[in-house]
Formats: structure tokens, C-alpha cells, sequence
């Protein structure tokens, strides 16, 4: 009988997700930002060496020394004669040895400015104090020095004396005066590196974007999309677990079975665990719902794998390795694979039939590799 509920629900899923990606697709593509590529939101080392590129005088932006003076403005600071800005300096902070690093020096003719820069979280005083002590010991010379703290605009800033600007303060500065960037190149990435500041460093909220708009509204639908698809990735990886022991002569009692669903399921006997300096080896299918395929793997990883990968080469004959060839299976020899092979993976019409097919190949390989990778372990 026809579960007439059960069809209404449905339909009203697939109506709700069609609006959805209608409305996704009508939301226009913004330009890729290169900061963002680079992972910039959690590496100040990457933002600073950008930042000392927009404040450097003698930089391909061709503006000479407009957004420095815009920078020293915000501190109430001045740098006369020839200047010079790096980034990433390592300094003393006790007479030993080098242990902390400075994120921009500023120099000119009689002084030297530091900038410690943050973020994602606030600095703390002590460390502030001993930069400001190292300045000197790092360039000895100088009339005076400065340290200046650029941080978020949020709580739990530390109390410091040191000249304090804020990065909305600093980008509103820059951005007033992108435009006098003669060439669009650059001035394209200091808007790409304005708007990664707003996207991932400052704190206020003006608004949320209209992607969250449409998974605010279309949340449920969503959630139960997703939900789905997990149970269903989850049913898969069972079912090849199944059948990995029902369609084979291998007794389950001697293998091992470690199951991340929503990445891989691994097949190994106990022995091939830790062997040598920890190196495993195990057969480690991955099922990818989205391709859809699964990827059958042979893993030797960890430890002395190298040593490890090539004792076991050493050990398949020219047979052997023309007979994994032929039957579909790459030499792969990556970090943690060492053969793979792809299977498609029928969603539409038998999922069940495309993970019989996937453990059968397995097995094929298995029954290859397997004496030598018990000789191997019993060598290690």
C-alpha cells in the first residue's frame, strides 16, 4: 500500500531543496580572494608578509609612501629618511638565544617601530613587554622605539601601554585611498586583502550573508537532506563489510575491522598492526556517495614505511606485479597508500551489486599480496 504521508513529505522535500538551489544560483560569485586561498584566517604569518607589502614605500603597488603615512597617522608615530619594513623577525627576549618573533619592523633614519599583530586572539602583556625590550638588542643604534599593537576590535584586549590601532581603523584608512593604485593588478589585491580583513579578522556583524539567509529558511530541509546522506554513507560501509566476509574463504576471527564512517573502513589481521617503527598495513576502502565510487586501497603507512614498502615490493614477483596491473590496480606509492583502484558506484539502479563487486576485486588483490604481507610483518 502507498504511504500517502510519506509521498507528501517527500514531495514537499524535493520542492523546498529545488527553491533552495534555484536561489543559491541566482546569489552571484564573488572573486576568488587570494588571502583565503593562502588559508590566511589562521596564519598571521601570511597576513603580515601581505601587510608589509601594502606598507612598504618601495613595493610594486606604486604608491610611495601613502598607506605607511596612513599606518603612522593611526599610531601618532613618524619614521623619517630612507625606510625600510620586514616582516617575521626573530628576537631575543632573554639572552640565550632567539625565541620570539616580531611580525613588522619599521625603520627610518633615527628610529625603529615593531608591530605585533594578532587575529584570531589577543596578545598578552608580558610577551608585549618583551618585545619592547628587544627592540633595542635587535637593532642597536637607533634615537628611539616604539611597539605597536594592531589586534581585532573586541574584548579581552590587554591593557598596554603601547600605541594600540585597531584593524578596522587601519582598513578603513587603507581603503580610502585604494584607488589612487595606478595599477588594477595590485590594486585588485589590496580590495582582496581589505575584504579578507572584514571576512575573517574584524569582529563586527553588519549582516550575514545570503547563504545563511537560505539555510535559515530552508533549514529543516537541509538538516534532513543531510541526515540522509549520512545513513545512507553509513549503510554502505556496512554492507561492504559484509560483504568482505561473505563473499570470501577468509575467517573473521583473523581479521580486524576499524570503520570511520564518514571516511574509510579498514581491513587488517592483527599482526600487520605497529610492525617495524610502527608502520600498518591494511586494505582501506573509501566510498565517496558524491563521485559516486569507492577507492580500494592497500595502505602501508607510518613509521619506516619507505623500508617497509620496499621489502614488500621486492617480495612480489614480475607476475605478480604484471598481474595487479592487469587487473586494473595503480602503483601509487603515496603517503599512505601504496596500490589503489577505482570502482563506479551504481546509486540508481544496484549500490549492492557495485559493493559485491568492490570487495570481489579487493579479495583478487588480497589473494596476491596477502602471503607477502605476512611475510613482511614476520620479518618486522
Amino acid at each position: 500500500m502507498v504511504n500517502v504521508e510519506e509521498q507528501i513529505t517527500q514531495f514537499d522535500l524535493e520542492y523546498q531543496l529545488q527553491h533552495l538551489g534555484e536561489q543559491v544560483d541566482q546569489i552571484p560569485d564573488e572573486e576568488t580572494n587570494v588571502l583565503s586561498i593562502l588559508g590566511i584566517r589562521s596564519r598571521e604569518r601570511r597576513l603580515t608578509r601581505f601587510l608589509r607589502w601594502v606598507l612598504d614605500p618601495e613595493a610594486s603597488h606604486d604608491t610611495g609612501r601613502l598607506f605607511l603615512d596612513r599606518f603612522l597617522d593611526e599610531c601618532a608615530l613618524q619614521l623619517h629618511g630612507d625606510i625600510s619594513v620586514d616582516a617575521l623577525i626573530p628576537i631575543k627576549t632573554d639572552e640565550e638565544q632567539d625565541d620570539a618573533e616580531l611580525d613588522l619592523v619599521l625603520t627610518g633614519a633615527d628610529q625603529v617601530i615593531g608591530v605585533e599583530i594578532k587575529t584570531t586572539h589577543q596578545g598578552q602583556d608580558q610577551k608585549l613587554e618583551k618585545e619592547e625590550e628587544a627592540l633595542p638588542l635587535k637593532y642597536p643604534g637607533y634615537d628611539s622605539y616604539e611597539l605597536v599593537y594592531l589586534t581585532y576590535f573586541g574584548r579581552g584586549r590587554p591593557k598596554t601601554n603601547h600605541e594600540q590601532v585597531f584593524w578596522n581603523q587601519l582598513i578603513d584608512r587603507i581603503e580610502a585611498d585604494v584607488e589612487k593604485v595606478p595599477a588594477e593588478f595590485e590594486k585588485r589585491l589590496i580590495n582582496n586583502f581589505i575584504e579578507t580583513i572584514r571576512t575573517h579578522v574584524m569582529t563586527e556583524l553588519h549582516e550575514i550573508s545570503k547563504e545563511t539567509e537560505l539555510y535559515l529558511e530552508y533549514q529543516e530541509a537541509v538538516d534532513d537532506v543531510k541526515d540522509a546522506y549520512e545513513k545512507d554513507r553509513d549503510r554502505a560501509y556496512k554492507a561492504l563489510r559484509e560483504a568482505f566476509f561473505s563473499l570470501s574463504d577468509v575467517e573473521e576471527d583473523d581479521w580486524k575491522v576499524s570503520n570511520r564512517s564518514d571516511r574509510y573502513i579498514k581491513f587488517y589481521k592483527e599482526e600487520w598492526k605497529g610492525i617495524g617503527d610502527g608502520v600498518n598495513l591494511e586494505f582501506e576502502p573509501h566510498i565517496h556517495l558524491e563521485v559516486p565510487d569507492i577507492t580500494l586501497r592497500l595502505d602501508i603507512e607510518h613509521g619506516n614505511s619507505e623500508e617497509v614498502r620496499a621489502s614488500f615490493r621486492d617480495r612480489l614477483s614480475d607476475e605478480d606485479q604484471q598481474e595487479i596491473i592487469d587487473e586494473g590496480w595503480e602503483f601509487t606509492d603515496g603517503s599512505y597508500s601504496f596500490l589503489a583502484k577505482s570502482i563506479q558506484l551504481d546509486l540508481e539502479d544496484n549500490p549492492q551489486e557495485s559493493i559485491e563487486y568492490a570487495a570481489e576485486e579487493l579479495h583478487q588483490l588480497r589473494k596476491i599480496v596477502e602471503p607477502h604481507l605476512d611475510a613482511v610483518a614476520a620479518e618486522y
